[in-house]
This record gives structure tokens, sequence and C-alpha cells, in this order.
């Protein structure tokens, strides 16, 4: 099965992985996919973390998690991390679907999905909506990427720590999907 279509000019990395996802589980459900085990590739830490929380404030997630909790009932899911650009068949074909769906022309009005924060002129952080979005604050302080900050800066106290770890720091941002 092979689905294919544009998000918009300004949907973020993160919106195309979760809407991938969503659309797979959605796509196997109406199908009437049942017992069966269906592992669902990611090159996406960053969603994949989002649907193991306990809590969000994404609709995406939101609306992710219960296509997902929908196939799971007659299914047994397992979602999986790969690594992307690696040769994995699966996301190579991923990768080429999502390219392919740059060059589609929208069908109704946009957004399709909503206007990522990376993309308007708030002053808040993205990630918690609680701070100004300043690179100190997301790479010190902010409580929404916890996780990200811990796996590839470790604990930093202060930005001279993060300065001297560039491999670390240019991983956390792009795990981010802010680089973009």
């Amino acid at each position: 099965m092979r689905i294919s279509y544009p998000l918009g000019k300004n949907n973020s990395v993160f919106q195309a992985e979760c809407v991938g996802i969503t659309t797979a589980a959605i796509a196997m459900t109406n199908r009437k996919v049942m017992n069966n085990k269906i592992i669902i590739n990611s090159d996406s830490q960053t969603v994949l973390r989002s649907l193991a929380s306990s809590s969000t404030t994404s609709n995406l997630i939101y609306d992710c998690h219960n296509a997902l909790e929908t196939l799971a009932a007659s299914n047994d899911i397992t979602l999986r991390w790969v690594k992307g650009h690696d040769g994995n068949p699966g996301n190579e074909a991923a990768d080429s679907l999502a390219r392919q769906a740059t060059t589609l022309k929208v069908v109704g009005p946009e957004p399709i999905v909503p206007i990522p924060f990376s993309v308007t002129d708030s002053p808040l952080c993205r990630a918690c909506m609680e701070k100004n979005e300043t690179p100190t604050h997301v790479m010190l302080e902010c409580t929404g990427v916890t996780e990200q900050r811990e796996i590839y800066l470790g604990s930093p106290a202060t930005i001279p720590e993060i300065l001297s770890n560039l491999g670390g720091m240019l991983g956390f941002w792009n795990e981010l999907g802010w680089l973009e």
C-alpha cells in the first residue's frame, strides 16, 4: 500500500512523520486488517517518544495515538525507530513518497495540518509554550524537550558545556527538526 498526499507548505517534519503514522494506522483499520503483528517503523524519535508519553498537548499526536489504539484493538502493534537515510527499504520508500507529495497540489484550504509554531511569530517556545523560545531556554530549561536533551546533551548546566559537545548539540537540534 502506497499513500502520498501533500500537507501544504507550512508543515514541519514532525507533523509529516506523525501524519504518516496516523495515515498508515487508519488505512489498515479501513482495510479491516485483523489478527496481525504489525510493525510501524519511523525515523523520528521525537514522534515515537511523543506517542509513548503519558500526556500530550498536540492534537496530531492525540489523533495518531487514537488511530493506533483503534488498530491495536485487533492487532499486535509495535512502533520501532529506524535510522533515517540508512538503506532501510521501508524508510526509503516512505521518504520517496514524502518527496513525491511535495510536488503535488494541495486540494482544499490550507493549512492541511495546523501551522507549526516554527512558522508563527509567537515568541513562546514551541515545545513547552511556557517561556520565550531562546537557544538558552531550549538547551538548558525547556521541559518539552527534556528527553531529547538528556539523550544528546546529558544534563548540561551552562551554554559553554553544551558548546563543548558540538556533535551532541547538532544531534539535539536535528532530532527536534528545528534546523530545517
